[in-house]
């Protein structure tokens, strides 16, 4: 039986390794989270595994874009990490609890 490597790459460095028999199914990794950044999601993952090694690969990026969040601010609460209410978000970590009930982490740079 023919063994290969299903490699996961996460902004360029080896985040999970798998040695996987020829036609074995392969279930995606679940979405790495990290704090401050949002995941790209894991580009195209065959159904079974081929009989060559595959590279999977995803990134992180910032969450910057703390204006669509905040557009209405009258709708939204804006805390900063300390747990101070704010009008306003503040450079760092702050905390945005919308009107319809999510509370979402992000950085402004």
């Amino acid at each position: 039986m023919t063994v290969s490597k299903l490699t996961y790459m996460l902004n360029g460095e080896v985040y999970k390794e798998y040695d996987m028999e020829y036609c074995a199914p392969i279930t995606p990794e679940p979405a790495p989270e990290k704090d401050g950044y949002e995941f790209s999601g894991w580009n195209e993952i065959p159904d079974v595994m081929p009989d060559h090694d595959i590279v999977v690969t995803g990134t992180f990026t910032d969450v910057t874009a703390i204006e669509h969040v905040t557009r209405d601010s009258e709708k939204n609460d804006v805390y900063f990490i300390d747990g101070r209410r704010i009008s306003q978000p503040r450079r760092g970590l702050n905390i945005v609890r919308a009107a319809d009930g999510r509370t979402v982490k992000v950085v402004k740079q």
